[in-house]
This record gives structure tokens, C-alpha cells and sequence, in this order.
């Protein structure tokens, strides 16, 4: 703990540079002492090992406090104990030695070996995936900046509010609304004093001014990055989402992009797993013809043309909707029909990632058991009371991996039916 403590001080928000962690060890004259050398190196072993597998490195030792590590390392020099049974030691710890450590298998290298399930270094880097949200904004920045000039012209303005386009920032004052929502998030992010919220989405404006908060002793730059999940951002989308009142949805005359009898209903879809989150989320144009229904498209082809969010909309007031009602009902259903594919799709690539996991708990599973069986073995307590222990660990074991493959069969499961939405 002490090492990963160290290590991850060396790598903090806001570095250009990967890191280099080099460990120094003196030399001793005593040859004993030469064994506690080699027991430094089997901890800073674990921890690399536990680094990789993304695990925590306190399941060595099994006391997760990080003086009492310490002092068992000092018991176990001072007592004389070889470096390679000090490793061994640890290996067991890890392995379950007292409760169930459902990550232990990252650590075993026998159990699943033609699985090819070990993560170390020589297998590479793991395929990253990137993608982007559809926006109707060219970036965040714009989004925020119009959502707040459309707030600040209603009947709650937005106090000392200073949107600066060229320089790329946006200064203003908490309302109550938003800081009842920063109240929730750690003090340290909240701005002081009644100091104004600055925000850029320029990140080299971020490194320079981070820089500058480390060379005045500050705990948190003064520029606060703007970015999707920042409060400001969450508060405002409710905000304009508030505008819309219930079983509403705004209406859009388009003078490109459409032809004069065309009408599009889009839609959104979402399927959630069965523990409720949503896993799965698709935005469609349901497209209408003289009344009749015609197809169903991404929402992405019918942004691209008919350049909807590229250019301003002139607001021509009321329009007459009966006709378009009926037709609501039916755009609904083929947003259903055209979901449902698109659900199998992905549910088919689930399942092959379900079923793997299913066989890895299953032979992980057996693996504890038979560990289980071979540490009560060797020990020399009474046959009943031997028996009972085993029992009473042996129902744990299974009531873990019980409630994790409940876990995993909910999370990896996607319900039938999605949740649907007119959106416009």
C-alpha cells in the first residue's frame, strides 16, 4: 500500500510526461541482510503484479492498513523468514486465506492458463474503442454558451454572466439551483468565497492554468474544465429540458431537406439491462409520406440532409398539427419494430461474452473449493469441528459466486421491450 501510495503521487492529474518509478536499495556489509533485500524486491513484485491485474495490493497481506503492513513486513525480517517463503506466504494471503477474494484468479497462473486469461505485458494493450454523441452544436462550448444566453433572457437571469467566444470562456455566478447541486460534490471543486465559475474546454488553457496552481501552492486550478458531465452542463440540459412540459414535444418546419409533403417523427429508444441500466440507446427518424409510412433511418442521416443545428431556424410561430396527430401512434410502432433488430444484434454479441463469463466462475469456483479442501487437509483440529469450518466456507464460497453470477447474468441480459420517447 505504502508503494502504490507513492507511485500514484508520481503520476497526478495534469502531468506531459509518462512517469519513471526507480526504486533505490542500499547494500549491506551483513550478508543477512542481503534476504532483506530480496524481500523488498518480492513486494515490489506483488505490487507491480497487482498494477496489472488491476487489483488491490492489500490482499497479500490481508490487513488493509497500510501501518500494520508495514509492521509485518518488519516482524517477517526480523524473524528471519526467507524471501522466497515470505512470497509464498503472500500468494497464499491472495488465494483466499481468509475471506473470498473473488479477483484472486488474476493472481493464479495454473488454473486457467489455456484460456490465455493473464494480463501481463507481452499480450499489449487492450483495443480502445472511441466514438462521439450526436450534437446539434459544433462543440460543448457553443451548446453551453446559446443554452445560457436562451436562460439568461427568461425570468431567472443568470447573475455577472460573461460568454467570451474569441478567448474561448465562460464566467458567471452560481445560482442557488446550481449550488445546491455542487453541494453534493466534493468542497475542494466548489468555488470559494463567492468567487465566479470560470470555464474553458481549451485544454491547453487547462494545462497553463493548472501549471500556474501548482507554482502558488493552489489545491485546484481557478479554471474549471467545461465538458459534458460538468455541473454547469448537467444543469442547464435539465433546465432546458423543463422548458418542454409533460407529453410535449416541439415541432420544426424545414425549408431544406424535406420535401413539402414529408413529415418525420424522431424518436428515441433505449433498451436497459435487467438491473435498469441503460446499455443500449438509438436515435431514429420515423419518415412519413402524404400520411404513409415510409422507413425508418438513423437520426444521423436525417441531420446530415436536412443540416439541422448548421444553420439558424426562423420561429414561425403556431402550426397547425391535427393532421399529424394520427400518426403518432404508428411512428411509435415502427420505432419498436425497427429497435427490436438492433436489440438481437446486440444481445448476440453479448451472449458469447455471458457464456464465457459463466464457464470462468465455474471453473474459478472449483478452484476455490479445491484450495478450500487442501488447506483443511493439513490441518490438525478435530474431524467435526474441521467439518463444520469447511462447511461454513464452503457456503460462503458458493453464496459469492451465487450473487456474482446473478450480477453478471442482469448486467450482460437486456430486456425485450425499450423505452421509447418523440422527441420532435
Amino acid at each position: 500500500m505504502t508503494l502504490q501510495q507513492r507511485n500514484g503521487r508520481s503520476d497526478l492529474y495534469g502531468k506531459t510526461r509518462k512517469p519513471e518509478i526507480r526504486y533505490l536499495l542500499t547494500r549491506s556489509q551483513v550478508e543477512r541482510m542481503d534476504e532483506v533485500e530480496r524481500i523488498i524486491k518480492v513486494l515490489l513484485t506483488k505490487d507491480e503484479q497487482a498494477i496489472k491485474n488491476i487489483g488491490d495490493p492489500s490482499v497479500f497481506m490481508g490487513v488493509f492498513d497500510q501501518e500494520k503492513e508495514e509492521n509485518l513486513t518488519a516482524a517477517a525480517i526480523e524473524s528471519g523468514v526467507s524471501a522466497v517463503d515470505f512470497a509464498e506466504e503472500l500468494d497464499r494471503n491472495a488465494k483466499g486465506g481468509g475471506d473470498v477474494d473473488i479477483f484472486s484468479w488474476f493472481e493464479s497462473e495454473s488454473w486457467d492458463t489455456d484460456e490465455g486469461v493473464s494480463m501481463d505485458s507481452s499480450q499489449g494493450e487492450p483495443l480502445v474503442e472511441t466514438g462521439s454523441l450526436l450534437s446539434l452544436f459544433p462543440s460543448i462550448f457553443q451548446f453551453t454558451a446559446t443554452a445560457l444566453r436562451f436562460i439568461n433572457s427568461q425570468t431567472s437571469p443568470v447573475h455577472n454572466l460573461q460568454i467570451n467566444e474569441d478567448e474561448g470562456f465562460i464566467e458567471l455566478q452560481l445560482t442557488q439551483e446550481l449550488k445546491s447541486r455542487y453541494d453534493r460534490l466534493p468542497k475542494e471543486i466548489q468555488p470559494q468565497d463567492n468567487r465566479l465559475l470560470y470555464l474553458s474546454d481549451r485544454p491547453e488553457d487547462m494545462m497553463r492554468a493548472m501549471e500556474q496552481a501548482r507554482t502558488e501552492d493552489a489545491d485546484w486550478s481557478a479554471v474549471k474544465y467545461l465538458w459534458e458531465l460538468h455541473p454547469l452542463v448537467e444543469w442547464i440540459s435539465d433546465r432546458c429540458l423543463f422548458y418542454f412540459g409533460r407529453n410535449q414535444a416541439p415541432v420544426i418546419q424545414l425549408s431544406q431537406g424535406l420535401e413539402s409533403d414529408e413529415v418525420i417523427f424522431i424518436c428515441f429508444g433505449s433498451f436497459p439491462n435487467r438491473r435498469g441500466t441503460s446499455v443500449l440507446n438509438r436515435w431514429v427518424s420515423v419518415i412519413f409520406k402524404q400520411g404513409k409510412f415510409q422507413r425508418v433511418e438513423p437520426f444521423a442521416e436525417t441531420q446530415e440532409r436536412t443540416e439541422l443545428g448548421r444553420h439558424e431556424l426562423p420561429n414561425s410561430g403556431t402550426v397547425n398539427i391535427d393532421d399529424l396527430l394520427h400518426l403518432r401512434s404508428p411512428a411509435i410502432q415502427q420505432a419498436r419494430q425497427y429497435l427490436q433488430p438492433e436489440r438481437k444484434r446486440f444481445q448476440d454479441q453479448l451472449n458469447p461474452q455471458l457464456e464465457a463469463q459463466r464457464e470462468r466462475l465455474e471453473r474459478l469456483q472449483g478452484y476455490h473449493v479445491e484450495q478450500l479442501e487442501l488447506r483443511w487437509e493439513s490441518d490438525n483440529i478435530s474431524a467435526n469441528l474441521k467439518q463444520d469450518k469447511q462447511q461454513k466456507e464452503r457456503h460462503k464460497i458458493d453464496k459469492i459466486f451465487e450473487d456474482y453470477r446473478d450480477w453478471v447474468e442482469l448486467s450482460m441480459t437486456t430486456e425485450s421491450e425499450p423505452y421509447l420517447k418523440l422527441i420532435l
